[in-house]
């Protein structure tokens, strides 16, 4: 099983300037400072009330272990929480899991590799 997510990481030396281009963040408009790393797949799956509500990661818990890391993480399905206080409704959030294993600098699923 392998983590469906995608991750973000914005580093600059002057850390004004890397706040700087984090407030600048929009959608469809490319930076060359900001790398998208972390962010829900767009396969995630949605509220089945609130299918118009784009998935947001809620929590995001790992531990390494050598060469493993383990991952659960919640992603947020909605609705917003004026939504849900004027329905009586609670936020829905999905937990899942992954495991990555770490070669060299580069990530490979774990469920995508064949032990001999």
């Amino acid at each position: 099983m392998s983590l469906p997510a995608r991750v973000a990481i914005l580093e600059n030396k002057d850390p004004e300037e890397a706040v700087s281009f984090a407030h600048r963040i929009r959608k469809g408009v490319p930076d060359k400072n900001i790398v998208y790393w972390f962010t829900p797949s767009d396969k995630e799956p949605r509220h089945p009330e609130f299918p118009e509500v784009d998935p947001g990661i809620y929590n995001f818990d790992a531990i390494a272990y050598e060469s493993v890391m383990l991952g659960l993480y919640s992603v947020w399905q909605g609705p917003e929480n004026g939504v849900c206080a004027k329905l009586g409704i609670r936020r829905r959030t999905k937990s899942s899991w992954g495991t990555v294993v770490t070669v060299s600098i580069s990530t490979v699923p774990l469920s995508s590799l064949s032990w001999q």
